[in-house]
């Protein structure tokens, strides 16, 4: 057998095969990912299917396994016509999802932080989908593919590249939606998950196999440099795109089901089958027009160097801009002035709770931030003029906690730092912290109890100590503590 890793030389002219069964496949794919919802729906409706626990795990996962299943059981079954071997399409989905899993997800969701900024915004959601998400999940796509079976014997028509991108894209969304699965517990709505499910094998098969088609023309013909950048570039860009409408068309205002999580799937379910078609229809254009013409003669080392860094290179530009971009959208701020003369620049997205300015207290709130919202709070406290700073400051602390104690659950109050090394904006200063237990959101918020860390940094100016505060739960906090210290340096005080 031929080594998969030993580049094959093309040495003379011929055309690649259409292989109308690829095509096949595809649309079948598409209509039995369909079908498969419609049971799903169907049996939820009749039979009143509601698992719980482990038994909504185990038949989550099954779920989620299914769009994988049927591609590769359709595509045996139509594929008689040089079909590629089941270890190669297998094995490229199975690294399409170890990719998705190890690098994909953690990339995007800790080291990119997607779901703390991307949606701030219509601009900001498009860029951050196309350059940050879009970019990283079809690279990974193309490196299943480019590291894998791209330079063995039996990648050789155009063809094959669609065929392995769509397996890459597969297992891509495979891991997808079993995380997804993992990090729910299971889907306590079966017909909300299942199209949850589809969507986004739809969203990443069809593209992985876009993606794909430039790899095959870049292995078989002499394409310039750019030609594989420039197919993963537009890749990266449908793929963006194509989540931003997802997003778009599917929110609802107030939801009650906890399984539709905020979102109604549907018309996202509709949006993706358009998409998928959409794509799977100008690829077959594209590869009749290929086909036509006849692979060159020229013999050539497979997997140009130049094209391969290019395309890192293009990614790594690429998702480096879009993180400069989200670094820009997070420093933007609002100011606000309050009726004491405390004039302050918060997060530009945040909302900001005046009920209080004209007894001193301003917060602002990130509501966004999950179990408990991120809180900033500026207040001032009267305190006796004639007495020392320490003791001063001590005075506003211990009111402070007071007042905490009866509007706080199970709040536990740590030292106070005062003395003349506690200088704040060049003024007499000092800090404090404290721990305590947030109460459950109301009826819309729907939020559970956290745990939820807080930071006091005092000031004091002639007869009121200012109080700056910053509240936020530990996975947010190494980000909250900048804005926090920003928070601080940008509050002018009367």
């Amino acid at each position: 057998m031929t080594n998969p890793l030993t580049p094959a030389r093309v040495t003379a002219p011929r055309t690649t095969l259409g292989r109308k069964s690829i095509w096949r496949t595809g649309i079948i794919e598409i209509l039995g990912l369909l079908l498969f919802v419609g049971i799903v729906e169907l049996a939820v409706s009749l039979f009143n299917i509601q698992p719980t626990g482990d038994v909504a795990l185990i038949v989550s996962i099954a779920l989620a396994a299914i769009p994988a299943i049927l591609w590769l059981s359709f595509f045996y079954a139509q594929d008689r016509a040089e079909p590629e071997p089941l270890h190669f399409v297998t094995g490229v989905a199975v690294l399409g999802g170890l990719l998705a899993a190890a690098i994909g997800q953690p990339l995007i969701n800790t080291v990119f932080r997607a779901a703390d900024w991307l949606q701030r915004d219509t601009l900001t959601e498009i860029i951050g989908s196309i350059l940050v998400v879009g970019f990283t999940q079809e690279f990974l796509k193309y490196i299943a593919v480019r590291f894998s079976v791209y330079n063995s014997s039996e990648f050789n028509q155009r063809i094959d590249g669609v065929v392995y991108g769509i397996a890459a894209g597969v297992g891509y969304a495979t891991a997808l939606n079993i995380t997804t699965v993992l990090s729910a517990g299971g889907f306590a709505d079966l017909g909300a998950g299942v199209v949850r499910i589809v969507v986004t094998a739809l969203a990443h098969g069809v593209v992985g196999g876009l993606t794909g088609y430039f790899l095959g023309r870049n292995r078989l013909e002499n394409r310039p440099f750019w030609w594989m950048p420039l197919g993963l570039a537009l890749a990266a860009v449908i793929n963006g795109l194509s989540a931003w409408v997802r997003a778009s068309v599917s929110v609802v205002p107030i939801t009650i089901n906890a399984g539709g999580g905020g979102f109604s799937p549907w018309p996202a379910l509709i949006w993706q089958t358009v998409v998928a078609v959409a794509v799977l229809f100008t690829l077959l254009w594209l590869m009749r027009r290929a086909n036509m013409d006849a692979i060159a003669t020229e013999s050539r080392e497979l997997g140009n160097a130049n094209s391969l860094m290019l395309t890192i290179v293009v990614t790594a530009v690429a998702v480096l801009i879009g993180l400069l971009y989200r670094d820009a959208v997070e420093a933007r701020v609002k100011p606000y002035t309050d009726p004491a003369g405390i004039s302050i620049h918060y997060p530009a997205w945040w909302t900001l709770d005046t009920r209080n300015a004209a007894s001193g207290a301003v917060r602002a709130r990130d509501d966004d931030a999950g179990s408990f919202a991120t809180t900033l709070e500026v207040q001032s406290i009267g305190v006796d003029p004639t007495a020392k700073d320490d003791a001063a400051i001590a005075q506003a602390y211990a009111q402070l906690s007071v007042n905490r104690g009866q509007s706080l659950g199970s709040l536990k109050v740590f030292d106070l730092a005062v003395g003349p090394e506690q200088v704040v904006k060049d003024l007499p200063g000092g800090e404090g912290s404290y721990v305590f237990v947030s109460r459950p959101g109301t009826f819309l918020q729907e939020r559970l109890p956290a745990v939820v860390l807080g930071d006091d940094t005092f000031v004091r100016k002639g007869g009121r100590v200012f109080v700056f505060s910053l509240q936020s739960t530990e996975a947010n906090r190494p980000l909250a503590l900048k804005k926090y210290r920003a928070f601080i340096d940008s509050a002018t005080l009367p």
